[in-house]
This record gives C-alpha cells, sequence and structure tokens, in this order.
C-alpha cells in the first residue's frame, strides 16, 4: 500500500503532456457541426482542419423533451 500512497503524493502525470490553445493570431478556423445530424453549426477560431462538436437547435429541444418524457415516468 505504500507504493499506492506514493503515487498519489507524487505527480504521477507525464510532463510530455500540453493541452494546446489556439492561436488566434494564425486565423486558423475549426468547424462545429451537430453531434446528433451532421449538421454544420459554426465556424470558430482554432486548429486547422478540426471539428468540434455540439447540438443544433432542433436536435437539442428533441433531446431535451426525450429528457423531460424520461423524468415523468
Amino acid at each position: 500500500m505504500a507504493g499506492l500512497e506514493s503515487a498519489f503524493q507524487t505527480n504521477a502525470m507525464p510532463n510530455n503532456l500540453s493541452i494546446e490553445k489556439p492561436d488566434d493570431s494564425r486565423g486558423e478556423l475549426m468547424y462545429i457541426k451537430c453531434a446528433e445530424c451532421g449538421a454544420w453549426l459554426d465556424v470558430k477560431p482554432g486548429q486547422l482542419h478540426k471539428v468540434s462538436h455540439g447540438l443544433c437547435p432542433s436536435c437539442f429541444s428533441q433531446h431535451l423533451l426525450a429528457f423531460d418524457n424520461h423524468m415523468e415516468q
């Protein structure tokens, strides 16, 4: 158990991992599309050729309706 405790006490995360923040000055754009239906939603500053996901208003309302129906049961 001492080995497990020491693992929690030290920073076990490798220091070569980094989360790259988008550099807006480079003008790269990231596309946003609906994770449910695949409709293109937006273009925002980000990494070139990357796609992020969200929900379009129609799919979002369908999910809310399904959630409300589930909660009423």
